[in-house]
């Protein structure tokens, strides 16, 4: 069962999640209400994700190479769960924005993530 991170915590958490998980294998899915379920990217190493307060936001980068890299920005974050899967350490981080979309973030164990991928 996934633990749900209280928002006064999200701060700390992604920054303990992005030092403890860099250069993770990612698999991001989007799950929007109405669409059904699609997958926006694979494979990508986890580079950071960032809780901005201020700006209402979450701000998620993967892969350091500038060819191969993604970043998204979730405005209006309301949930932030986290499944740790324990072997391994894989686990899922689900962030669900205001208007119900959930993006899902699988991050797999670190020796996947150098098969494939150089910077």
């Amino acid at each position: 069962m996934a633990t749900e991170i209280p928002r006064e915590k999200w701060t700390d958490f992604f920054a303990d999640l992005s030092e403890n998980r860099f250069g993770w294998e990612t698999i991001v899915g989007v799950l929007p209400e109405t669409v059904g379920d699609r997958f926006s990217v694979e494979g990508l190493p986890l580079d950071e994700i960032m809780f901005k307060p201020d700006a209402g936001k979450i701000e998620i980068s993967l892969g350091q190479n500038p060819v191969r890299h993604e970043s998204y920005k979730l405005a209006d974050p309301v949930k932030v769960a986290f499944l740790d899967q324990g072997e391994d350490n894989v686990g899922v981080l689900e962030i669900e924005v205001r208007d119900g979309t959930k993006t899902l973030i699988e991050l797999l164990n670190p020796v996947r993530a150098s098969i494939g991928y150089t910077n």
